[in-house]
């Protein structure tokens, strides 16, 4: 019998700590949904929390792949990495990677500030860059 799993059960405990202080309220709201959209992708992913970013894996296996990584480094902004098949790389708010930021296996990059909006699409992101983890996993 499979256990049923919330998303965001998924998401490591030390990462929620990490966001729980006052000086994150502005950023944690965009924080908790992009977790959220992130691992809503499979009963199988999972968000952990390293010293500065928060690794989303296809499984919780230590060798997984990460699909996306958020760099939880500064209060002032999120910084997401997806990992997106180049075809699909076209969303308004995709930047280079930014400087200090490069995580293998990720080519498409966005940052958040408070006030900002997370992309329109990014539920359907976050399937893509899921599936191009996992089939770079097995292929």
């Amino acid at each position: 019998m499979s256990v049923c799993t919330t998303p965001l059960s998924r998401l490591s405990r030390t990462a929620v700590a990490k966001v729980s202080g006052d000086a994150w309220a502005p950023l944690r709201p965009l924080f908790m949904e992009l977790s959220q959209d992130l691992l809503a992708v499979s009963q199988d992913a999972q968000g952990e929390l390293t010293t500065i970013y928060v690794r989303f894996t296809v499984t919780t296996e230590v060798a997984s792949p990460a699909y996306s990584v958020i760099w939880i480094k500064s209060i002032k902004q999120l910084v997401v990495g997806l990992a997106l098949p180049p075809a699909s790389i076209n969303a308004a708010q995709i930047v280079p990677c930014p400087k200090g930021y490069n995580y293998k296996g990720l080519t498409a990059y966005f940052v958040l500030k408070p006030g900002d909006q997370i992309p329109e699409n990014f539920d359907a992101l976050s399937v893509l860059a899921y599936n191009e983890a996992r089939r770079g996993a097995t292929g």
